[in-house]
């Protein structure tokens, strides 16, 4: 249910295997996909003609299907272990990315990291100043405009956490 959750989340297109071994281990990703292609829920399960990473797509349908019965289901609501557990892979998975160097890497998390936190009403206020911080990194690198604005947006939201958690330890 995690892995589907984090599917259900991200962008339903491109999306890297390594991104799934990373939050669950390739033994249980390997299984996971594989009962995918078994139920055609996968369109496909491939190498992008752009770089060597591998990656998988899922139907629009299964996404808009398994997106509220999982919340449901799993009573997602802000601050979830799940989520944050979610949110921290991605976090992760960005840092290796920037420091690697990895430009596919990154064009291709803009899309995933922009669909995750369309879900805001589920994050707490770190995980998306976190994220958003790494968005908007993202940005910089592949020389977007929308940089400056993202990372001031994330700035904002991370100083007020950090005067809340301050405020509250003073107490």
């Amino acid at each position: 249910s995690e892995l589907l959750l984090l599917l259900s989340l991200i962008n339903a297109q491109n999306i890297p295997r390594d991104l799934l071994d990373k939050y669950k281990g390739p033994l249980i990703v390997a299984n996971f996909i594989y009962h995918l292609n078994k139920y055609s829920l996968i369109m496909n399960t491939s190498l992008s003609p752009f770089n060597s990473m591998s990656s998988l797509s899922l139907h629009h349908s299964t996404q808009d299907i398994s997106f509220p019965y999982l919340v449901q289901q799993l009573a997602l609501n802000k601050g979830n272990l799940a989520l944050d557990a979610i949110a921290n892979t991605l976090d992760d998975y960005m840092d290796e990315a920037i420091e690697q160097e990895d430009f596919p890497k990154m064009r291709i998390m803009v899309a995933h990291l922009e669909k995750f936190l369309e879900h805001s009403e589920l994050l707490t206020d770190l995980s998306k100043g976190l994220l958003k911080s790494k968005l908007g990194s993202l940005y910089y690198f592949i020389n977007d405009d929308r940089a400056r604005k993202t990372l001031t947006e994330s700035l904002k939201i991370l100083r007020i956490q950090n005067l809340e958690n301050l405020s509250f330890e003073d107490k």
